[in-house]
């Protein structure tokens, strides 16, 4: 039936996504599973981003900040105590809570994606051929680094993390449209 509808690019593109990952409602089981391969891909994705924190549980905020400080302190007051309390950052729960439109977790509220992580990478060096004054070949020397990069991880994870929300929000919307019956065509019925 799609082959012969004349709709535009748009409405072609999404008939197409809504069978792939639902089959029209028919199969919303599809949907969890795509779902749970999602959050599945975005759990690796923040444990590898995880890599980059200096402490365990990414207490050091280099990759991952604390966003609810003031909820597990009281007033002004930050003993030892209260900031063992602090939650640790876990990829999985974080995932979960990122992917999950119509629950809170916890996790979402207390971590957040610091955007100015970058790492500077430099390429490696090569060997140098040079002549000697009396113009005999020399051996292979060691050059200097030829350039430095630096990669945006803060910026390019808080990408993903929108990506995760997008995802998420779409994906359990279909799911919900699967399971009620609210996708399915009822000129078919």
């Amino acid at each position: 039936m799609r082959k012969y509808v004349t709709a535009s690019r748009l409405v072609r593109a999404i008939d197409w996504f809504l069978d792939v990952v639902a089959a029209y409602g028919y199969k919303p089981w599809r949907t969890v599973g795509i779902g749970l391969g999602v959050i599945l891909a975005f759990i690796l994705l923040w444990a590898l981003g995880m890599r980059g924190c200096a402490e365990p549980g990414c207490r050091d905020e280099s990759v991952f900040v604390r966003t609810d400080v003031a909820g597990y302190t009281r007033l002004h007051d930050i003993s030892e105590k209260e900031k063992q309390t602090y939650p640790d950052f876990n990829p999985v729960g974080f995932s979960f809570d990122v992917f999950i439109p119509l629950f809170n977790f916890g996790y979402q509220d207390t971590w957040g994606v610091k955007t100015d992580y970058e790492e500077t990478y430099a390429i490696p060096p090569i060997p140098c051929w040079g002549r000697k004054d009396n113009g005999a070949p020399q051996a292979p020397l060691k050059c200097r680094n030829i350039a430095r990069f630096t990669v945006p991880w803060g910026g390019i994870l808080y990408i993903l993390y929108v990506l995760e929300i997008f995802l998420g929000a779409v994906l359990t919307t279909i799911a919900i449209a699967g399971f009620t019956g609210l996708l399915r065509s009822r000129r078919n019925e």
